[in-house]
């Protein structure tokens, strides 16, 4: 709603057509490329239909067959996610006019898969910690040889494969960053000062999300053009964190602490 107060009064003629119902249902971007409005929220749409659509497939699995383990159930759910949505993203190569930036990266439908590889992170140290862990140096070694191999991709041909960057890119992306976690998860840290920033840092990232692009958008009004470009560039950083403190500790912490008393452990 802020965003939308913002664009009526200080952008009123870009996005005047904007359809904000799709915003609360988080379909702005489902199948379609988003309006230019809240362009920082076409994650959001893949976030939040995943958190929808794999827990209902994983009861759907269960309905289906009793018997299927906790352990059975996550790993195929997992693979279907996994195989169907990159099947998704090579039938639709041939249907969509795809530029890299704002092609499948952004299409919700398309990107389904995204946290799913994050859950196959999660699910291969949980039920295999000892074997992952005593490999986490192999698997950093892969996992870091494919994260540059695709960079290198991306400086030598500029994203001109298209085809390859709206389809298995995504899919060899997912498993290289997933192959990284066991090693960084058993990394230790002795500052404490250094555990605090972060610590903090983590905490409102999610807030620093939402809010550092409406901070951007204020600080371009023509109000401020005066400012010189760096002290603009300062004073982002720094709104920014201060707008995300506070709405962490105002409107997202108190949400935290409501969930976990209505659904807190017996």
């Amino acid at each position: 709603m802020i965003y939308w107060v913002g664009n009526k009064y200080f952008d009123s003629i870009e996005n005047a057509d904007v359809a904000l119902w799709k915003y609360f249902l988080f379909i702005q971007n489902f199948f379609h490329i988003q309006p230019t409005f809240f362009g920082i929220s076409w994650s959001l749409g893949i976030e939040e239909w995943f958190y929808v659509l794999f827990p209902l497939t994983l009861f759907l699995m269960k309905k289906t067959n009793q018997n299927f383990s906790a352990k059975r159930i996550l790993s195929i759910g997992v693979l279907i996610f996994l195989f169907y949505f990159l099947l998704m993203r090579i039938i639709a190569f041939s249907y969509y006019d795809f530029t890299f930036y704002e092609g499948v990266r952004k299409l919700a439908f398309f990107r389904l898969d995204a946290i799913a590889f994050g859950i196959l992170a999660a699910i291969t140290f949980h039920f295999y910690h000892e074997k992952i862990f005593a490999r986490r140096y192999a698997l950093l070694g892969m996992g870091m040889g494919v994260l540059i191999f695709n960079q290198y991709l991306i400086f030598r041909n500029n994203y001109s494969d298209l085809y390859y960057f709206n389809t298995v890119y995504y899919s060899v992306l997912g498993l290289a960053l997933a192959s990284v976690f066991p090693f960084f998860k058993e990394v230790k840290c002795s500052s404490s000062l250094f555990l605090t920033i972060i610590r903090y840092i983590s905490k409102i990232s999610y807030s620093l999300y939402l809010l550092h692009w409406l901070v951007f958008k204020f600080l371009e009004l023509p109000y401020f053009s005066f400012i010189p470009d760096v002290i603009k560039f300062i004073l982002f950083f720094l709104f920014s964190f201060i707008a995300a403190g506070i709405s962490y500790k105002y409107i997202e912490k108190p949400v935290i602490n409501y969930r976990n008393r209505v659904y807190r452990k017996d």
